[in-house]
């Protein structure tokens, strides 16, 4: 019985590990860093379905201060110009969303872009953790939906990453085999428990 429940747990626990990650990122100066923000599908996990959009929502007083943001193909990968729609309104918004063509942010794709943002007392990267940090929302192409805040990791540079969980649910047959074996385990034990007295 506790051999199931230990095997049960394990099957849980990995499930999360198939979770789709995304990785945003700001380093560098705002003003003057051509690829200064940074989004990353990581190479790592099973799940490989495409980004549809990101959304990034300044923090505290924080507001982007640009005309329109410009991708930076030097440093991006997978991605070209074409693929990413910048969505914003007003002249200093407070929230960017990048909208991705149908299919073409995958695994071990990378945007960068620059930005610059004002509102915060500093346009280093590292200012982007301040008040709670810029809220990265991602939206996947099958509508599962993931959020985390950006933190400080040094005064250039803030990041967080994002796991939308796997989309992987155990049938209910799987739950009946199992309960089928815990009671057929409990049955084994009660079985030599009695024959040894």
């Amino acid at each position: 019985m506790i051999r199931a429940c230990g095997i049960f747990a394990v099957l849980l626990l990995t499930a999360n590990l198939n979770a789709a990650q995304i990785i945003g990122f700001a380093a560098g100066f705002a003003d003057s860093t051509p690829g200064f923000w940074g989004i990353e599908y990581s190479a790592n996990p099973s799940d490989d379905v495409a980004i549809a959009s990101v959304t990034l929502h300044m923090p505290g007083p924080g507001f982007f201060d640009f005309n329109a943001p410009i991708f930076d193909a030097a440093s991006s990968s997978g991605l070209n110009a074409a693929d990413v729609s910048f969505l914003f309104s007003g002249v200093h918004p407070t929230e960017l969303t990048l909208q991705f063509a149908p299919g073409s942010f995958t695994k071990g794709d990378r945007v960068q872009f620059a930005a610059d943002i004002d509102g915060l007392g500093s346009k280093l990267g590292g200012a982007l953790g301040a008040y709670e940090g810029v809220h990265m929302s991602v939206v996947l192409a099958d509508g599962r939906v993931g959020s985390a805040n950006f933190t400080t990791e040094t005064s250039v540079r803030s990041a967080t990453t994002v796991e939308v969980s796997s989309n992987v649910i155990p049938e209910p047959s799987a739950f009946a085999l199992l309960g089928a074996g815990a009671i057929a385990l409990w049955g084994f034990n009660r079985a030599s428990r009695n024959c040894l007295q």
